[in-house]
């Protein structure tokens, strides 16, 4: 029974992610990606970043092999835990893996399958919380095992297309928005706050919602400012959202944005946030294009700056120690350094 649903989970992803506008469809070619501000306003364009660095920390992670449309989709959602260990869903096989710093060169195998999925964030006192992409679960799971601990969502209420969770680090509340990946998970609008996560019964809130787009993934800066890739029909954006620490609607600024990819994909569905605690941090996208963009947002208007782009798609972004920030590929992962 166990074995039939995870089949089922694995295929019903795999349908998902095969839709037009799927966050997570198809093996991207690395090309240049171009951009866009909010009406009215001009790109400050700098040269791509010479000094960067790239090296693959993890490799033989399982994809859908070509020839097949499904070819690339591989790993997802990252997170670090206790000693550093770099954490990583799969979403694709409904893996959980655990690497140290000096990763993996073979074909690694997963610690669990089935309890995992897209996103994975940290909690506060440092409790894995991962998503888990059409059964609509939000789950806490075990950082050292992978097993499945406890189901924060009520019984009977789902979030089906979750792909990215973080935590407000004053409040230590989760944040997650549902993107929209066709008719099998056409997600919504709404961004939702998951207050007292680690209680005995969390609540969920309905914390903020923008007519016509949707939220694909999200991060935060040290400073408790959310930052999140809004998905519509024509681009994907970067946005800026004030006021998590107050109950009031919060300020969404938009701050760039990509257009569709190949007239099929969202042009961005990754963000992480420098962890710079002084200024306004920079940001860094990226997607199907598998180029990664700095958007320095010191500058009016920020300046935005491709600094490599990499041989495959990118799911997930995520700041490591040292400024070291991680990507996925379709069958790795990459640390970057030089990036400042």
């Amino acid at each position: 029974m166990v074995s039939h649903l995870f089949t089922h989970l694995r295929l019903a992803v795999m349908r998902a992610l095969r839709s037009r506008t799927s966050l997570v469809a198809g093996l991207a070619l690395a090309i240049g990606t171009t951009w866009m501000l909010p009406e009215g306003a001009t790109a400050s364009a700098a040269a791509a970043t010479p000094s960067v660095r790239v090296h693959t920390l993890v490799s033989g992670l399982p994809d859908v092999p070509p020839p097949s449309f499904f070819a690339g989709i591989g790993p997802f959602g990252l997170a670090f835990g206790e000693a550093h260990r770099l954490l990583l869903s799969d979403a694709a096989n409904l893996g959980f893996y655990s690497f140290d710093r000096h990763g993996s060169t073979t074909a690694p195998s997963p610690l669990t399958t089935g309890n995992v999925q897209t996103g994975l964030t940290l909690g506060k006192g440092g409790e894995l919380f991962a998503a888990l992409y059409q059964v609509g679960n939000i789950n806490q799971v075990d950082p050292t095992t992978g097993q499945f601990i406890r189901q924060l969502n009520p019984v009977g209420t789902t979030y089906n297309c979750v792909t990215g969770l973080a935590t407000d680090p004053i409040s230590g509340d989760l944040f997650f928005g549902q993107p929209n990946s066709g008719g099998v998970c056409p997600g919504n609008s709404q961004l939702t706050r998951v207050e007292n996560p680690t209680s005995a019964h969390p609540t969920f809130v309905a914390y903020t919602a923008q007519a016509g787009v949707n939220y694909a993934d999200v991060a935060f800066a040290p400073d408790g400012t959310l930052y999140a890739v809004q998905q519509s029909s024509s681009n994907g954006c970067a946005v800026r959202i004030s006021g998590t620490s107050s109950p009031s609607p919060p300020t969404i600024t938009t701050i760039a944005c990509f257009p569709v990819f190949q007239n099929e994909f969202i042009g961005i569905v990754a963000i992480a946030v420098s962890p710079d605690p002084h200024g306004a941090p920079t940001l860094y996208v990226a997607g199907p294009s598998g180029t990664i963009t700095k958007i320095n947002q010191s500058t009016n208007p920020p300046t935005l700056t491709p600094v490599v782009t990499l041989p495959t798609r990118v799911d997930g972004l995520l700041f490591g120690r040292g400024g070291r920030l991680y990507a996925t590929q379709s069958t790795s992962i990459v640390r970057i350094s030089g990036l400042n």
